[in-house]
């Protein structure tokens, strides 16, 4: 999310086309690292960000906290990230396009079992009884 509210990246956005889909958590920066008394405003980044795209076209997901649940660690939470943006229809690929590349062998995912590579596809959350208990039961 950091950067995303990057200068660089913000003087190319906007209009009609520009979509967002972004991880409502971040990993520590460098400047975090070095400075242990650095404040983000998370809060304000997706402001920020949802403000320079375009109407509907931001979503933001807890992908570090949905990987760390479903696969022991966080590596997979760009694969989340790329869930959500397909759910939310700013990927303008067809789904088969991700589910060929998610079967592809992929260690973090091998002990996992055939249902992990559905999370990257799980629909977003519609609060019908299913989904919340399918939900519930991965502590997401």
């Amino acid at each position: 999310m950091a950067a995303g509210t990057n200068p660089a990246n913000m003087a190319v956005v906007g209009g009609t086309k520009t979509a967002a889909a972004v991880n409502s958590e971040m990993l520590p920066t460098g400047e975090m690292a070095r400075n242990v008394y650095f404040q983000s405003d998370q809060a304000g980044m997706q402001v920020f960000i949802k403000g320079a795209m375009r109407e509907g076209g931001f979503t933001a997901v807890p992908a570090l906290s949905i990987a760390e649940r479903l696969f022991g660690n966080y590596i997979l939470s760009n694969m989340i990230i790329v869930g959500a943006a397909y759910q939310s229809g700013f990927l303008p690929i067809a789904a088969e396009a991700i589910e060929d590349t998610i079967t592809t062998p992929c260690p973090a995912l091998a002990d996992q079992g055939p249902e992990s590579r559905d999370w990257i596809m799980i629909p977003p959350r519609d609060g019908t009884a299913r989904q919340d208990a399918r939900l519930a039961r991965h502590g997401v």
